[in-house]
């Protein structure tokens, strides 16, 4: 995505830091985060947030608290798009 819209910033986050730091492009940063303490981001920073395969990997109540984290950061009439296999 970063190299299709190099207009666009894009940031990665995960809790292990696995990030490719030779080969990606100048408008892709990652970062180590453990959303279940919360996103290092202001409110309606992101037009668009996209989180994969989590889901599983949450209780009940930590699934709630991921929902509203990503809620929380995806700016008004942003894009939230939540993939499961």
């Amino acid at each position: 995505m970063g190299t299709e819209y190099p207009q666009s910033k894009f940031v990665g986050i995960d809790i292990m830091p696995y990030y490719p730091s030779t080969i990606k492009p100048k408008n892709v940063t990652f970062q180590g985060i453990n959303i279940l303490e919360g996103l290092p981001f202001e409110d309606n920073t992101f037009d668009y947030v996209y989180m994969r395969f989590m889901m599983v990997a949450l209780s009940h109540k930590d699934r709630e608290t991921v929902i509203k984290e990503i809620i929380r950061v995806c700016k008004p009439n942003g894009w939230i798009e939540l993939m499961e296999g």
